[in-house]
C-alpha cells in the first residue's frame, strides 16, 4: 500500500507517454472548493475566509508552505530557515493550526518542532483555503488557531471536456533554486478520469546580506549555512464522475532532504506516502441532501542525520476517516453533521539521546454546523465533541540536568507506561447582519477546548536538529479558551474594505516557553563532548490575545491600464495573564501597501512589506528588528503560456523573523536580493 519515492520516476515517464496521446489544447477553469460546505463562498460577507487560487499561488510560491503564505492578513510563518516553515495564524502556531490536504489531516511531524517541514509540498496545488474563527472548529480542537486546507485535483471532481496538460519551470538566484512540475488530466472513458503530476526541486545555500550569528563562536557571512535542499514528489488519481457526484482514490509520494541552520552538521531526510479515498454523492429525496466521505492511510518518516550518520528516526503511521452529512432545510435550519476518526502510531527511535517514547493516539470527534435566517441576518451555530487518548508505552524523566564540569545529565527512559484521556468540547455562535447595500457586520463567540498532543505530554529529551531540550508535562489538562470576533465588510463599486478585531482569553494555554530559572540548561555527553541545550517547557498558563486585521482594495482604469491599489494591515498581541509578559514568537505589526497594473496580457505588481520591531517574548533574548522589503512582479500571458519575473527584497535589507525560535533567529535571516523567473505552459 505504501509507495517509495521511485514512484516519482514512474509517474514522470508515464506522464510523458500519456501526453502524446492526450488532446491538443485546454485552458483550465479552476473551481472553488471551500472547506466547510459548497454553499459557503470565498466572498461570503464578513466571514474570515481566504482562498488563494492557482495563479496567485504561483505568484507567491516559495519552497515551503509557510513562506508561500507569509504576508497574507493574519498569516506569518515559523521560519526555521528556508526549508522548514509552517504557517502561524493570529499568533497561534504548532498544533493549533490544522494543516489539511483536501480536508484530511497531513499526519506529518511539522507541528511538533520548528525544524520539521510540512510533509506536503506546495507545488501540485489547485488552491489554498485559510479558515479562521469559529467555523474552523469543524476540524477539531487543534484548529483553534485556524485551518490551512491544501486543495489538489488528484481526485478529479468534475467532468472534463478534453485532456489538459501543463509544465511549470522556475528558478531563483537567492539559492540557485531550480524546480519543475508536470500535470496531466485526461478522460479514461465511461465517466472515468485520471490525474497525474510530478515535481522536482533543488537549491543551494540561501544568499543573504552580510550578517553575524550569535553562536558560541560567531560566524560572519552572506549565506544561511546548511540550508541546501532537494525534494521530489508525484501523485496519481483515478475517479468516477457523474452528474450527482464523484468517487475516486489517489496515491502520492513526497521526499525531501534538507539542512537546518545553526546545527550545521545536521540534515533531515523526510519521506511521506499517502493513499486517499474521496466520495461526494447527492441524494434524491429525503432529509439528507448530500454525503461526503474522506479516508486515508499515511506512512510518514523522517531521519535526522548528524555528519551523515543516523541520529534519530521519526515515524508516524496514521489513518483517518471523515464523513459529512448535509441535510435539507428543517424548520428553517440547514447545515451538516459529521463524524471524524483519526489514529496515529508515533515513535522516535534515537541512536544516543532519546526524545520521547512511542505513543498511540486514537481520536473520535462529532461535529455539527447549522445556519438559519434570523431577521435580516444569518445565524450560525457550531459544536464539536471529542474523545482523545494518548497511550505511551513508557515515560521519560530527568534524573539530573548535569553541569559542564561534572559531565552530562541523565534521562530515565524506563518509567511506567501511561494512558491519558481527554474529552474536549467546543461550541460557537456567529451572527452576520447586512446593513445597507453590500455593507455588513458580524460577531462570533466561541468556547474552545483542545486535548494536549503526545509530544506536549511525553517529550523529554534533546532534539539535536533544533538544538533544544524539549520537556513535556504528563499532568497537562485540556487547553481552554473563549474567543470573540467582530467583523465589518463594505463593498462599493470596485472598492472593498474589510476589518476584523478579535480577543481570545485562555484559562489554560499550552505554550512552549524557554525556561527562565532553575535548571535552564541540559548538559549531555554527545560524541565525547559535553554539549549544553536550553530547556523549553510545554506549560499550561493563563493567556490573552487580541488583535486586528484590515484589508482595502480598489480598482480604476486609466490610459488602457487597470490600476488596483491594495493595503493590508495586521496586529496581534499575546500575553500571560499572571505576569503580563509577552508570549514568545509573536508576529509584530505589519503594513503592506501594494499596486497592481493590468493591461491585456500584462500584470505588474509592486509591494512594500513594512514590519515593526518585534516585542521580546518571555525569556527571549534575541529581538527581531523592524524592516521593509520591496518586491516587484512582472507577468505576461502569451497564448497558452504565462511568463513571470519577480524580484524580492530588492533593497537587499538584512532582516530577521520574529516568529523564529530564539536560539535560531540570528542564524536564519530573510533571503537577500533575489530574482525569480519561470514559465507555466498549458498544452
Amino acid at each position: 500500500m505504501y509507495l517509495k519515492l521511485s514512484f516519482a520516476t514512474f509517474i514522470v515517464s508515464l506522464g510523458v507517454q500519456l501526453t502524446t496521446a492526450a488532446a491538443e489544447e485546454k485552458t483550465i477553469n479552476l473551481e472553488t472548493v471551500i472547506v466547510i460546505t459548497e454553499r459557503v463562498k470565498p466572498e461570503a460577507i464578513a466571514k474570515p475566509l481566504t482562498v488563494i487560487d492557482t495563479d496567485e499561488l504561483r505568484r507567491r510560491q516559495a519552497t515551503t508552505l509557510g513562506e508561500t503564505l507569509r504576508g497574507l492578513p493574519g498569516v506569518s510563518a515559523t521560519g526555521f530557515g528556508p526549508n522548514a516553515s509552517r504557517p502561524i495564524i493570529r499568533g497561534q502556531d504548532g498544533d493549533r493550526i490544522k494543516i489539511l490536504q483536501n480536508s484530511a489531516p497531513a499526519h506529518d511531524a511539522s507541528a511538533m518542532s520548528f525544524d520539521h517541514a510540512v510533509g506536503i509540498n506546495p507545488y501540485a496545488l489547485e488552491q489554498v483555503e485559510i479558515l479562521r474563527g469559529p467555523s474552523a472548529l469543524l476540524y477539531g480542537g487543534s484548529a483553534v488557531g485556524g485551518v490551512v486546507n491544501l486543495v489538489s485535483r488528484r481526485v478529479v471532481r468534475s467532468q472534463l471536456k478534453e485532456a489538459s496538460r501543463s509544465i511549470d519551470m522556475q528558478s531563483n538566484t537567492a539559492s540557485n533554486n531550480r524546480q519543475a512540475a508536470f500535470e496531466l488530466e485526461s478522460a479514461l472513458g465511461n465517466d472515468w478520469f485520471m490525474h497525474l503530476d510530478a515535481f522536482t526541486q533543488k537549491s543551494g545555500e540561501t544568499r543573504t546580506p552580510r550578517f553575524t550569528d550569535n553562536g558560541d563562536t560567531p560566524v560572519t557571512g552572506k549565506r544561511i549555512r546548511n540550508s541546501a535542499a532537494k525534494s521530489d514528489g508525484a501523485g496519481i488519481g483515478i475517479s468516477k464522475v457523474t452528474g450527482s457526484g464523484y468517487w475516486g482514490f489517489s496515491v502520492e509520494s513526497d521526499e525531501s532532504k534538507y539542512g537546518v541552520p545553526k546545527e550545521t552538521s545536521n540534515t533531515i531526510d523526510m519521506d511521506r506516502q499517502r493513499f486517499s479515498f474521496a466520495a461526494d454523492q447527492a441524494l434524491a429525496g429525503g432529509t439528507i441532501e448530500r454525503i461526503r466521505l474522506r479516508a486515508g492511510v499515511t506512512d510518514y518518516k523522517h531521519k535526522e542525520l548528524e555528519s551523515s550518520a543516523l541520529s534519530s528516526t521519526f515515524i508516524n503511521k496514521a489513518n483517518d476517516i471523515r464523513v459529512e452529512s448535509i441535510h435539507r432545510s428543517i424548520a428553517g435550519w440547514k447545515g451538516l453533521i459529521g463524524l471524524q476518526w483519526e489514529y496515529s502510531d508515533f515513535d522516535v527511535i534515537a541512536r544516543e539521546d532519546p526524545l520521547m517514547p512511542r505513543t498511540e493516539s486514537p481520536r473520535l470527534g462529532l461535529f455539527v454546523l447549522e445556519e438559519t435566517q434570523l431577521g435580516r441576518g444569518t445565524l450560525r451555530l457550531g459544536g464539536r465533541l471529542e474523545r482523545a487518548e494518548v497511550q505511551s508505552n513508557r515515560t521519560f524523566s530527568v534524573s539530573n540536568f548535569g553541569t559542564e564540569r561534572a559531565g552530562g545529565g541523565t534521562i530515565n527512559t524506563t518509567g511506567a507506561a501511561q494512558s491519558k484521556s481527554f474529552s474536549p468540547s467546543s461550541a460557537s455562535i456567529e451572527y452576520v447582519y447586512p446593513l445597507a447595500g453590500t455593507t455588513s457586520v458580524g460577531a462570533s463567540l466561541s468556547h474552545v477546548q483542545r486535548a494536549p498532543m503526545n509530544y506536549e505530554l511525553f517529550a523529554m529529551g534533546v532534539h539535536h536538529a533544533s538544538g533544544l531540550f524539549e520537556a513535556g508535562n504528563v499532568n497537562l489538562k485540556e487547553e481552554k479558551g473563549n474567543h470573540l470576533e467582530l467583523t465589518f465588510s463594505h463593498l462599493e463599486g470596485r472598492s472593498r474594505f474589510k476589518a476584523s478585531v478579535f480577543a481570545n482569553r485562555y484559562s489554560n494555554y499550552i505554550a512552549l516557553i524557554k525556561r527562565g530559572s532553575g535548571d535552564t540548561t541540559f548538559y549531555h555527553n554527545h560524541g565525547n563532548e559535553i554539549e549544553d541545550e536550553p530547556v523549553y517547557d510545554y506549560s499550561g498558563v493563563g493567556a490573552k490575545f487580541y488583535g486586528a486585521e484590515l484589508e482595502y482594495g480598489s480598482s480604476f482604469t486609466q490610459a488602457g491600464w487597470t490600476i488596483s491599489p491594495k493595503l493590508t494591515y495586521d496586529y496581534v498581541v499575546g500575553k500571560r495573564t499572571s505576569n503580563n509578559v509577552y508570549i514568545p514568537r509573536l508576529t509584530p505589526p505589519r503594513l503592506t501597501p501594494a499596486l497592481d497594473l493590468r493591461s491585456g496580457p500584462w500584470l505588474v505588481r509592486g509591494e512594500i512589506q513594512l514590519v515593526e520591531k518585534a516585542r521580546l517574548g518571555e525569556n527571549e533574548t534575541v529581538r527581531a528588528g523592524g524592516h521593509s522589503l520591496l518586491n516587484l512582479l512582472i507577468e505576461h500571458r502569451y497564448r497558452q503560456a504565462t511568463w513571470f519575473i519577480r524580484g524580492t527584497n530588492l533593497t537587499d535589507q538584512l532582516a530577521f523573523q520574529a516568529n523564529t525560535v530564539d536560539e535560531v533567529r540570528r542564524f536564519a535571516p530573510v533571503a537577500g536580493r533575489a530574482v525569480h523567473a519561470g514559465v507555466r505552459i498549458f498544452f
